[in-house]
């Protein structure tokens, strides 16, 4: 098809009803008033490619007009003071080139007028607008600006799903929503992203908080630790209250974390027994457990730990002591494998005493 020829004069080029505007004399209905402008195509033009044929239905008049409110609108996305002054830049920009006889702004030749998708969306939503509203309420006769972008969003999920299901390892979703084409990870493509938002939708992603111990609770706890290690007959039984003392105190004083106390192994630490802590200037009858970790912190690995000297109760070095001298090689062991998270916390604190808690946080001692 062959260009239609048609000149326009910028102040022809606006319309009327059905269309609308909450601006003042008409603003927003009509083509900025301006005399540099880049590549202009007309309304039919644009018809034309976009549907393949010449017009010659009814309905597709109805389109002339839709393209026409189309261009005016992407037009006014610049305010009219924005306008008024770029172009007086422009205007310099062309003194420029007339003078110098060369261009600096290249004008777009095209083959034909775009016939992209987005074209007859954006008709749709021209279209849309023009509906009646359904609010009684209100002023306006037509819907409201916020009803007729949830059309895009209703596209774009239809043409994201195709182009997943065309291209599954070239089409992902950035932070910001949108949708791109290009080579990513299994793992980062848009199905997988899809999936794992369904996935948590049916599962809920609520964990159990968790709760904050009061030192109360550990002094409770290590005391009956040191009670059933007193108890205790067997070197077994012994060394499983020793470690399980021991967890508890660098839980506390530490601030470690599970995999940190758990994977300790007894090279890791040293013990200064109250007897030699006047040795390490520390006070009569205080002793002393060193733990050698490593310098990054889990949570980023740029930053170091400020690592210190963790001062204990008598009780605990001497719980430790039973297990310490046997092995340095090894981790911190029970008779029949190393200590874990999960005996400390199902065993340990569930053993049969009075007020032991399996859930802390329903414990209050007295």
């Amino acid at each position: 098809m062959s260009p239609c020829g048609v000149s326009y004069h910028v102040s022809c080029l606006r319309v009327g009803p059905p269309f609308s505007t909450r601006l003042r004399r008409g603003g927003g209905l009509a083509f900025p008033n301006i005399q540099y402008w880049g590549t202009f195509i007309c309304e039919l033009c644009t018809v034309r490619a976009v549907i393949g044929r010449e017009l010659n239905r009814p309905s597709d008049f109805d389109l002339l007009g839709l393209e026409r409110m189309r261009i005016i609108d992407m037009a006014n996305a610049w305010a009219s003071g924005t306008h008024h002054q770029y172009q007086s830049k422009l205007k310099a920009i062309r003194a420029f080139e007339l003078k110098h006889a060369f261009p600096i702004l290249h004008n777009t030749v095209l083959q034909r007028p775009p016939s992209t998708t987005d074209i007859p969306l954006m008709w749709l939503h021209e279209s849309y607008s023009l509906r009646p509203s359904s609010r009684r309420s209100t002023d306006s006769f037509t819907v409201s600006l916020g009803t007729v972008p949830q059309l895009r969003s209703a596209a774009s999920q239809f043409l994201g799903w195709e182009m997943m299901i065309s291209a599954p390892l070239s089409t992902y979703i950035d932070q910001q929503q949108r949708v791109l084409s290009q080579p990513c990870r299994a793992t980062d493509n848009y199905s997988f992203s899809l999936f794992s938002k369904g996935l948590s939708g049916r599962l809920g992603t609520d964990s159990q908080p968790a709760t904050a111990l009061l030192f109360r609770h550990v002094l409770f706890m290590d005391q009956f630790f040191a009670a059933n290690y007193k108890a205790a007959m067997a070197p077994s039984g012994q060394r499983r209250w020793a470690l399980a003392g021991l967890a508890n105190s660098l839980f506390w004083l530490g601030w470690l974390c599970s995999s940190e106390t758990f994977n300790l192994m007894y090279s890791d630490i040293d013990v200064v027994p109250p007897s030699d802590g006047p040795l390490h200037d520390l006070p009569p009858g205080i002793g002393m457990i060193l733990c050698r970790l490593l310098p990054q912190t889990k949570t980023n690995r740029t930053r170091l730990r400020p690592m210190s000297s963790l001062p204990t109760l008598h009780s605990l070095a001497s719980l430790l002591d039973h297990g310490v001298n046997e092995c340095r090689s090894q981790h911190l062991e029970l008779h029949d494998g190393p200590l874990t998270r999960h005996q400390f916390s199902s065993t340990m604190m569930a053993a049969p005493g009075p007020h032991i808690p399996f859930d802390i946080s329903t414990f209050i001692p007295a």
